[in-house]
């Protein structure tokens, strides 16, 4: 997100809103695709008590969802996160399951597992959410109250969800998507705590703070660690005998491990976040990636899609104060032959109109004018990571 200042929080996009608030009937500019039948679900902070020196990293999380069916905008709706202290501060009664861990901030990333939509925060327990973002409980993923790293992966194809869990005896985690049985391997020897991790077909890449370990997903092979930078790693991938990891942050960077070896690639050196590709790549080295400019001192304006073959960048400019985050990439069923056949969505912070708006872009032609703007008259502040949620 864009760095605000204090002076900055009343005005700008970073202040958090103050209620929650349900929209329907939502106007819709150019036309929806039929096949985008579900909803676009992002997070980010939100305090519920804010005050001039507030921390937007607050305690609070809120999730916003988008509703399309079969080309036309449903509706609109934002739920903070119910955890143990937005339920005191509104007076409403606290959500069943284990207790929270020692951390309890909910507000960086929400994912689906299992059927269910479960919103995450670094060290905190899961947190199950209905179709309508109310929240339905905590979830114990790990095991034994320890709270897990904010962005677990599922495993394309095996259905598993991977992820970490913070404690004093750290391990990976494995849940099954049918049985919800659970296998553990501990981690030992990591040169600091491992705060995520990477799936490749093979392998899984633990990352934490200026280094990374790389493990053989079969058996109990040892877990070789390096020292790499790979803040805002978003794949990797096998290649031989070598692990290939995305990365988008100051720039986007290639990074290759081999045993205890790391060397990275600046790719793209203008500043970039929130790396995304086809889930279609299961195993290869994908061609197209697609990120969002992250320009100084304001958000960026532009998102861009990366060709790994040719080194071509294409942008799509949203215009002067339109500002995006997070963008998602949804497969197209009628493209399934095709890498890059698919959309990307995301919210769009208007500075002219001070609201939002959904924004369909087309994959494979970033550089043409949106497929479809859905406009939402209300702002919603900037956030962190989302999701599609297909309707099933």
């Amino acid at each position: 997100m864009p760095r605000p200042s204090d002076r900055q929080l009343p005005t700008r996009n970073h202040a958090p809103v103050p209620d929650e608030t349900t929209l329907t009937s939502l106007t819709v500019e150019g036309t929806l695709p039929t096949a985008l039948t579900g909803r676009y679900v992002r997070i980010g902070p939100n305090p519920i008590a804010p005050s001039a020196t507030a921390d937007r990293r607050s305690l609070d999380g809120m999730v916003h969802a988008v509703e399309l069916y079969a080309g036309r905008a449903v509706g609109y709706r934002n739920r903070w996160v119910t955890t143990d202290i937005v339920a005191r501060t509104l007076g409403t009664d606290t959500v069943p399951g284990p207790p929270p861990a020692a951390v309890d901030i909910v507000a960086t990333n929400v994912i689906t597992f299992g059927g269910r939509i479960l919103a995450l925060g670094p060290g905190a327990l899961a947190y199950e959410l209905d179709e309508h973002l109310a929240t339905v409980g905590r979830v114990d993923l790990a095991g034994r109250g320890h709270g897990i790293g904010a962005h677990p992966q599922v495993d394309s194809l095996t259905g598993a969800l991977h992820l970490i869990s913070y404690a004093d005896e750290p391990a990976h985690h494995i849940v099954s998507a049918r049985s919800h049985t659970r296998s553990t391997r501990p981690i030992t020897d990591a040169p600091g705590p491992a705060e995520d991790l990477l799936l490749t077909r093979d392998r899984a890449v633990l990352l934490g703070d200026g280094f990374a370990g790389v493990t053989d997903r079969a058996g109990d092979a040892r877990t070789r660690w390096t020292g790499a930078d790979l803040a805002g790693a978003f794949s990797a991938h096998d290649d031989g005998d070598t692990v290939a990891v995305l990365a988008a942050g100051t720039s986007l960077r290639y990074c290759t491990i081999v045993d205890a070896r790391s060397e990275q690639k600046v790719l793209d050196a203008a500043r970039q976040r929130f790396g995304c590709l086809s889930r279609r790549v299961t195993s290869a080295r994908p061609r197209f990636v697609w990120t969002v400019a992250a320009t100084e001192p304001d958000q960026g304006t532009e998102i861009y899609r990366h060709d790994l073959r040719t080194g071509e960048r294409h942008a799509h400019d949203l215009g002067s104060g339109r500002h995006p985050g997070e963008f998602t990439f949804v497969p197209d069923p009628a493209r399934s032959h095709c890498e890059d056949g698919g959309w990307l969505i995301g919210l769009v912070h208007d500075d002219r109109r001070n609201e939002a708006d959904l924004v369909v872009v087309d994959a494979a032609a970033i550089d043409r004018p949106p497929v479809a703007t859905v406009h939402i008259p209300r702002r919603i502040p900037y956030g962190l990571h989302g999701t599609w949620i297909p309707a099933t």
